[in-house]
Protein backbone atom coordinates (compact mmCIF):
# COMPACT_ATOMS: atom_id res chain seq x y z
CA UNK A 1 0.00 0.00 0.00
CA UNK A 2 2.81 2.18 0.90
CA UNK A 3 4.55 1.20 -2.53
CA UNK A 4 0.82 2.60 -4.55
CA UNK A 5 0.97 6.05 -2.08
CA UNK A 6 4.23 6.90 -3.17
CA UNK A 7 3.84 6.34 -6.86
CA UNK A 8 0.51 8.13 -6.70
CA UNK A 9 2.43 11.46 -4.74
CA UNK A 10 5.30 10.97 -7.24
CA UNK A 11 3.02 11.49 -10.20
CA UNK A 12 1.15 14.27 -8.69
CA UNK A 13 4.26 16.49 -8.20
CA UNK A 14 4.85 15.78 -11.96
CA UNK A 15 1.57 17.15 -13.27
CA UNK A 16 0.13 19.71 -12.82
CA UNK A 17 -2.60 21.54 -11.04
CA UNK A 18 -5.46 24.02 -12.66
CA UNK A 19 -3.78 27.01 -11.75
CA UNK A 20 0.24 25.40 -12.52
CA UNK A 21 3.41 25.71 -11.59
CA UNK A 22 4.43 22.35 -13.25
CA UNK A 23 7.69 21.64 -13.83
CA UNK A 24 8.94 18.18 -14.81
CA UNK A 25 9.76 16.40 -18.41
CA UNK A 26 5.92 16.44 -18.70
CA UNK A 27 3.65 18.70 -17.90
CA UNK A 28 -0.75 18.73 -18.77
CA UNK A 29 -2.85 21.56 -17.84
CA UNK A 30 -6.21 21.81 -18.58
CA UNK A 31 -9.19 23.58 -17.53
CA UNK A 32 -9.49 26.21 -14.97
CA UNK A 33 -7.93 29.76 -15.38
CA UNK A 34 -3.95 30.03 -15.45
CA UNK A 35 -1.39 27.58 -15.96
CA UNK A 36 1.99 28.45 -15.34
CA UNK A 37 4.31 25.86 -16.38
CA UNK A 38 8.71 25.43 -16.58
CA UNK A 39 10.32 22.52 -17.58
CA UNK A 40 13.42 24.53 -16.86
CA UNK A 41 16.60 23.05 -18.20
CA UNK A 42 15.13 19.30 -19.01
CA UNK A 43 15.60 19.10 -22.59
CA UNK A 44 13.12 17.13 -24.70
CA UNK A 45 10.25 18.88 -22.21
CA UNK A 46 7.04 18.19 -23.69
CA UNK A 47 4.34 20.28 -22.21
CA UNK A 48 0.63 21.35 -23.38
CA UNK A 49 -2.27 23.95 -21.76
CA UNK A 50 -5.62 22.96 -22.92
CA UNK A 51 -9.22 24.95 -22.30
CA UNK A 52 -7.95 27.29 -20.03
CA UNK A 53 -7.91 31.48 -19.66
CA UNK A 54 -4.58 31.79 -19.75
CA UNK A 55 -1.39 29.53 -20.41
CA UNK A 56 1.93 30.94 -19.76
CA UNK A 57 4.76 28.37 -20.55
CA UNK A 58 8.56 27.98 -20.62
CA UNK A 59 10.66 24.77 -21.79
CA UNK A 60 14.14 24.32 -23.00
CA UNK A 61 15.53 22.83 -26.39
CA UNK A 62 14.10 20.08 -28.10
CA UNK A 63 10.64 20.81 -26.51
CA UNK A 64 7.15 20.35 -28.10
CA UNK A 65 4.88 22.49 -26.38
CA UNK A 66 1.47 23.20 -27.42
CA UNK A 67 -1.38 25.52 -26.23
CA UNK A 68 -5.61 25.28 -27.61
CA UNK A 69 -8.85 26.19 -26.95
CA UNK A 70 -7.08 28.93 -24.53
CA UNK A 71 -7.69 33.03 -24.68
CA UNK A 72 -4.09 33.76 -23.92
CA UNK A 73 -1.03 31.68 -24.84
CA UNK A 74 2.48 32.70 -24.18
CA UNK A 75 4.98 30.32 -24.98
CA UNK A 76 8.67 30.23 -24.87
CA UNK A 77 11.31 27.55 -25.80
CA UNK A 78 14.75 27.28 -26.41
CA UNK A 79 16.58 25.51 -29.59
CA UNK A 80 15.03 23.15 -31.83
CA UNK A 81 11.44 23.25 -30.66
CA UNK A 82 8.05 22.90 -31.82
CA UNK A 83 5.55 25.55 -30.40
CA UNK A 84 2.22 25.11 -31.58
CA UNK A 85 -1.10 27.05 -31.00
CA UNK A 86 -4.73 26.95 -32.09
CA UNK A 87 -8.26 28.00 -31.40
CA UNK A 88 -7.10 31.07 -28.91
CA UNK A 89 -7.37 34.59 -28.84
CA UNK A 90 -3.93 35.68 -28.75
CA UNK A 91 -0.16 33.57 -28.71
CA UNK A 92 3.10 34.81 -28.54
CA UNK A 93 5.74 32.53 -28.80
CA UNK A 94 9.24 33.03 -28.57
CA UNK A 95 11.97 30.57 -29.66
CA UNK A 96 15.22 29.86 -30.35
CA UNK A 97 17.32 28.45 -33.22
CA UNK A 98 15.72 26.14 -36.00
CA UNK A 99 12.44 26.41 -34.31
CA UNK A 100 9.09 25.37 -36.05
CA UNK A 101 5.97 27.69 -35.15
CA UNK A 102 2.72 27.30 -35.39
CA UNK A 103 -0.49 29.62 -35.23
CA UNK A 104 -3.74 27.83 -36.43
CA UNK A 105 -7.53 30.02 -35.93
CA UNK A 106 -6.26 32.01 -33.57
CA UNK A 107 -7.22 36.04 -33.80
CA UNK A 108 -3.74 37.27 -33.15
CA UNK A 109 -0.22 35.33 -33.44
CA UNK A 110 2.79 36.90 -32.51
CA UNK A 111 6.18 35.06 -33.20
CA UNK A 112 9.96 36.18 -32.25
CA UNK A 113 12.44 33.56 -33.43
CA UNK A 114 16.16 33.00 -33.82
CA UNK A 115 15.95 30.96 -36.94
CA UNK A 116 13.20 28.74 -38.16
CA UNK A 117 9.74 28.59 -39.87
CA UNK A 118 6.53 29.57 -38.98
CA UNK A 119 3.17 28.45 -40.00
CA UNK A 120 0.04 30.94 -39.77
CA UNK A 121 -3.85 29.34 -40.97
CA UNK A 122 -6.05 30.44 -40.59
CA UNK A 123 -5.23 33.73 -38.26
CA UNK A 124 -6.46 37.24 -38.27
CA UNK A 125 -2.71 38.44 -37.69
CA UNK A 126 0.43 37.05 -37.63
CA UNK A 127 3.56 39.22 -36.87
CA UNK A 128 7.09 37.37 -36.99
CA UNK A 129 10.04 38.90 -36.25
CA UNK A 130 13.39 37.56 -36.36
CA UNK A 131 16.07 37.92 -33.77
CA UNK A 132 18.48 40.04 -35.95
CA UNK A 133 15.28 42.22 -35.95
CA UNK A 134 14.49 41.90 -39.37
CA UNK A 135 10.90 40.89 -40.68
CA UNK A 136 10.61 37.41 -41.76
CA UNK A 137 10.62 35.66 -44.91
CA UNK A 138 7.21 35.36 -46.64
CA UNK A 139 7.78 31.31 -47.80
CA UNK A 140 4.12 31.26 -49.66
CA UNK A 141 1.20 29.70 -48.33
CA UNK A 142 1.04 30.72 -44.91
CA UNK A 143 4.68 30.32 -44.13
CA UNK A 144 7.39 32.66 -42.52
CA UNK A 145 10.96 32.00 -42.30
CA UNK A 146 13.83 33.32 -40.70
CA UNK A 147 17.15 32.49 -41.85
CA UNK A 148 15.56 30.88 -45.29
CA UNK A 149 12.56 29.34 -46.50
CA UNK A 150 12.18 25.77 -46.43
CA UNK A 151 13.24 23.30 -49.11
CA UNK A 152 10.03 21.84 -51.42
CA UNK A 153 10.01 18.07 -50.54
Amino acid sequence: MTRWLALAFSLATIGCSQSGPCSGPHCHCSGGNTCNYSCGGVSGCVADCESLVDCHGDCADHCNTTCHDATTCDLTCGDDCTADCHSASTCTIACGARCDATCTSVSGCAVHLTSGVVHCNSVGSCSVVCADGSAATSCGGGVMACGGCPSAP
